[in-house]
C-alpha cells in the first residue's frame, strides 16, 4: 500500500513537471510574441486590433493543440485530489 501511494506521488511530481514545463514555455512563447508585437505596433499602427487577435489565435491554438496540457487541465477538472 505504502509503495502504490509512493508511486502516484511520484507520477504526480512527473506531472506537475510536465505542466511547469509547458507553462513556462508558453509563457517564453508569450514573452517573445509580446515582444515582437510591440516592434510590429510601433510601425504599423493601423494594423494593432487585427494583429493582437491573430496572436491570441495561434496561442490558443497552440494550447489546444498540445496534447500533454489537454490532459492536465482535464484530470485537474475531472479528477481534483
Amino acid at each position: 500500500m505504502k509503495s502504490l501511494y509512493v508511486k502516484e506521488l511520484e507520477q504526480k511530481t512527473e506531472l506537475e513537471k510536465i505542466l511547469r514545463k509547458c507553462v513556462d514555455d508558453i509563457k517564453d512563447e508569450i514573452i517573445q510574441l509580446k515582444g515582437e508585437n510591440r516592434v510590429s505596433m510601433k510601425r504599423n499602427k493601423d494594423q494593432d486590433n487585427d494583429y493582437e487577435t491573430d496572436e491570441r489565435d495561434k496561442i490558443i491554438e497552440r494550447l489546444l493543440n498540445n496534447e500533454k496540457i489537454l490532459t492536465l487541465v482535464y484530470d485537474k477538472t475531472f479528477y481534483p485530489d
